[in-house]
């Protein structure tokens, strides 16, 4: 591995694999070597440093100023003063950025922690840097957990996280991210895993507490568009989350068609989606497959709770069919 200031990352003995290769990332991205030990209490010890300076810099952040003339004018004769206030003032952005980053990489080191096996391929450094150069300012909790989400999974598998993926996160508020995280809930997904949607049907997704203001807003944020879904019954068409699947096969010998209205994923979409937390909704699945029924009635629908999903292989139990 790359040394850094002298350092190898090698060198410090009892770290595991995943261990090791976040504070090579890291380094790499902030061009320093990031001692892994005591980081929490370091982040805690800069937190109570921000108090003061804080403190210190907003009792000292107004300058002498007259008005005179219609003009306010600034008294700078006492320079001195100035470049201290204005010392407290970087030092407590510095500090500020410093701490968001720790906990970042705090909480990334959390999801690591299971984690037995990563790739050996190097996370690029233009990556790490566009990923610190976002994470710097964020200050909420919440935020910094999914950016730490984002790092682990780039750890394990460079590439997971797009550069266009960072972008759209950076500019996510934490209610916008809240409401992903709704939308994620009633996720559907296509057998092959292609396609990550939802039903396009405003009642449905009012009953679920999300408005059609809700779906605007996360199509401006670019996590999802709007898209006709056209299913072709070769043999059977199936729609899944990790709780149920629903199995939809036509009661004709001729081909048949099923076209619905969806908002898919998009890319940077599916990759946010990979690392939120999920709490399916079994209703809404079953109401989303009796409003196909009802829509299309040569077509046999069954629904199944999943009991296995491995290497995309679903086991499933059987249920009667829809009436």
């Amino acid at each position: 591995m790359d040394n850094i200031k002298g350092i190898e990352i090698h060198d410090i003995i009892g770290l595991s694999k995943p261990l090791e290769k976040l504070i090579d990332t890291v380094s790499k991205g902030l061009g320093t070597f990031y001692a892994p030990i005591g980081v929490k209490r370091m982040a805690r010890a800069k937190a109570n440093e921000m108090e003061i300076i804080s403190e210190a810099f907003s009792n000292n952040i107004e300058l002498p100023a007259t008005y005179k003339d219609g003009k306010i004018e600034i008294n700078t004769s006492d320079y001195k003063e100035i470049i201290e206030r204005t010392g407290k003032r970087l030092l407590y952005q510095e500090l500020r950025k410093q701490n968001n980053i720790d906990n970042v990489v705090c909480f990334a080191n959390e999801e690591l922690k299971e984690v037995t096996k990563v790739s050996d391929e190097p996370v690029d450094k233009d990556w790490v840097i566009r990923f610190f150069n976002s994470v710097e300012d964020v200050s909420s909790c919440e935020m910094q957990k999914i950016w730490a989400k984002i790092l682990a999974g780039e750890v394990k598998q460079p590439d997971s996280f797009s550069l266009r993926t960072l972008d759209i996160v950076k500019n996510l508020t934490q209610r916008e991210a809240q409401t992903f995280q709704k939308l994620s809930n009633i996720i559907l997904i296509s057998y092959d895993g292609s396609y990550k949607y939802i039903y396009s049907n405003t009642n449905l997704l009012n009953k679920y507490n999300l408005s059609y203001a809700n779906i605007l807003e996360m199509q401006e944020c670019g996590l999802i568009k709007a898209q006709l879904l056209t299913l072709v019954n070769e043999q059977e068409l199936t729609i899944y989350n990790e709780k149920m699947i629903g199995i939809i096969k036509s009661k004709s010998n001729k081909e048949q068609k099923i076209s619905i209205k969806v908002y898919v994923l998009t890319e940077a979409g599916k990759q946010l989606y990979s690392i939120i937390y999920k709490d399916y909704s079994e209703p809404y699945f079953l109401e989303v497959l009796h409003e196909i029924k009802s829509k299309y009635h040569n077509f046999a629908i069954t629904a199944h709770k999943i009991i296995t999903f491995n290497d995309g292989e679903i086991e499933y139990d059987e249920l009667n069919e829809l009436q």
